[in-house]
Parts: C-alpha cells; sequence; structure tokens
C-alpha cells in the first residue's frame, strides 16, 4: 500500500493528528521525500474538495490533514519539524 493509501485509510478510521504524523515519520524513514508527502497529501486535500471555502463548521478529516500538511510543509515550530527546512525555502516544481 502507497504512502497516500495508508494515509487515507487512517485518515478516514479517525487517526489524530499525532498517529498521522507518527505514520508520515516511519514512511520517511523508507525514504519519503517531504515533497512526495506533500504533494501526495495536497492530492487528498483536493479529492477531499477542500480547496472550497465553502465548508463550515468542525470537520476532523479536514483538520487533520490541514495539521499534518502544515507540519510536512514545514509550517510549525521547530521542534514539531519532521524535516530540517520548509517547503517555503526550496525551489518549487514548474
Amino acid at each position: 500500500m502507497t504512502f497516500k493509501e495508508t494515509f487515507q485509510k487512517r485518515l478516514e478510521r479517525g487517526d489524530g493528528a499525532d498517529e498521522l504524523l507518527t505514520l508520515v515519520r516511519d514512511y520517511k524513514a523508507k525514504g519519503l521525500s517531504q515533497r512526495e508527502a506533500y504533494d501526495e497529501l495536497q492530492e487528498l486535500w483536493l479529492s477531499y474538495g477542500f480547496d472550497d471555502d465553502d465548508h463550515d463548521g468542525v470537520n476532523s478529516i479536514r483538520d487533520n490533514l490541514e495539521y499534518v500538511m502544515e507540519v510536512v510543509w514545514g509550517f510549525c515550530p521547530a521542534g514539531r519539524a519532521l524535516w530540517e527546512g520548509s517547503l517555503s525555502q526550496q525551489r518549487q516544481p514548474t
């Protein structure tokens, strides 16, 4: 099972942000890059339709996915970071 498939399965079964970050760490240890992780999480984000700002109320899937995406991106305190830098500091793919 791919990172994206495993992440989606766990997200939908209700795993929390800390459990999902542990999953990201496990795949990172197997060679998953920061860019690959973020791109796959963004694909999930789009597939759920979360890019549409019309979502009101609490949605734990959206909230957990968004939090993990921010940490993977590097938009978090240094102590929570999974990689050394932020994707903001890297050259973006064209």
